[in-house]
């Protein structure tokens, strides 16, 4: 059986560079800005003159009130994304104290890669001495960088914790205890950063895959994508069935039924919308943009008008006729109480039928 490198691998052969415009694509070298926060991601700012980095691993709707607290974010790999908080925190020299919290994403231990960071460094190659993720390698910092975190920034353990009253006292605590700002300074950690914009290109420069061409579409009701593999004369060769994109466009790049990076990228894409489809009953199209439900349901359901509401008034409320309320004795003791709406014949008939010593 063969994994996703090997089918790396096989496009790379298969796939034959054609006339390209990537001279559309521009790129200019920048230097990453001295704003702090440096690195990018996904976190919110605060106080910055706190002295506390709240990290809430896997877990993300942990929202917390941000005046003590510097900096709140979610970091899912032991590698990657401890090299951002490294960053962030070592470029603040204010951040004393890293409180990781929150559910472990699975398979990188996040919280257990910064405990061992802090205690055992990282060896020659950058990796974390004794951390248990599957890549704990800091290949984007510098042996100083990574030193000055380990002296600068206590991490406080309250991995699998998601009760945020129980880290709000924390964050309190520490915030009482406050060190202040690293000796120091802040470390600067400017980088050429290579970017780029990806520039429209018009239909006009699309160039045909000599592998041929796909049509692609849903199948509801097997729970399948299907894949139908055509020359360029139109001629259906091959008819490709699927539970996920990632299925076919595996079989897809095994089978060299594609000879362009172009022509793969746009499969990927169309078979991840016909699954997305597929698996939320959207409708779905080649080459069209994914409708959500909303906006099918504005599309197969047009308003109707409705007529316009008429005030009337309310009918008048049915008068309760008047009764009579009598309670009766017989044997010395009171039987019930009634109410009767007779004539006072029939009522007067009534009574001396049952016989009434004490009329109410």
């Amino acid at each position: 059986m063969s994994n996703k490198g090997d089918d790396l691998d096989r496009l790379d052969k298969v796939v034959q560079p054609k006339e390209s415009n990537d001279d559309l694509v521009k790129s200019d070298k920048v230097v990453q800005p001295k704003e702090w926060p440096v690195a990018e991601g996904r976190y919110k700012v605060g106080n910055k003159d706190s002295p506390i980095a709240v990290c809430t691993m896997a877990s993300v709707e942990m929202n917390m009130p941000m005046d003590k607290i510097a900096i709140i974010g979610k970091c899912v790999t032991e590698n990657l994304g401890v090299e951002k908080i490294i960053k962030n925190t070592i470029s603040n020299p204010k951040i004393r104290y890293l409180i990781f919290c929150g559910k472990e994403s699975h398979g990188h231990f996040v919280g257990q890669a910064m405990k061992s960071l802090k205690e055992n460094g990282v060896d020659g190659e950058k990796r974390i001495i004794g951390a248990k993720g599957g890549m704990p390698v800091l290949k984007n910092l510098e042996m100083e960088e990574i030193e000055r975190f380990r002296e600068q920034v206590e991490p406080i353990d309250m991995a699998d914790e998601t009760d945020t009253a129980k880290i709000l006292a924390k964050v309190n605590e520490l915030f009482e205890r406050n060190p202040g700002p690293f000796e120091g300074g802040s470390m600067e950690t400017e980088e050429e950063v290579r970017e780029t914009r990806a520039e429209f290109h018009p239909i006009a420069e699309w160039m045909k895959d000599p592998e041929g061409f796909f049509t692609i579409y849903p199948n509801a009701e097997r729970e399948e994508i299907v894949a139908e593999h055509h020359d360029n004369e139109g001629k259906m060769k091959s008819r490709i069935f699927g539970k996920s994109a990632e299925d076919i466009y595996h079989h897809i790049i095994k089978n060299n039924l594609v000879s362009r990076y172009d022509h793969a990228a746009y499969l990927g894409r169309e078979l991840a919308k016909a699954e997305l489809a597929m698996r939320n009953q959207l409708d779905y199209e080649q080459d069209a943009d994914l409708k959500t439900m909303k906006q099918n349901n504005e599309q197969t359901e047009p308003t109707v008008p409705r007529e316009p509401e008429i005030s009337r008034p309310l009918p008048p409320k049915p008068k309760k006729p008047k009764g009579r309320f009598l309670t009766y004795i017989k044997g010395g003791r009171e039987i019930a109480v009634e109410d009767f709406t007779r004539q006072d014949n029939e009522f007067r008939a009534l009574l001396r039928e049952r016989g009434m010593s004490r009329i109410f």
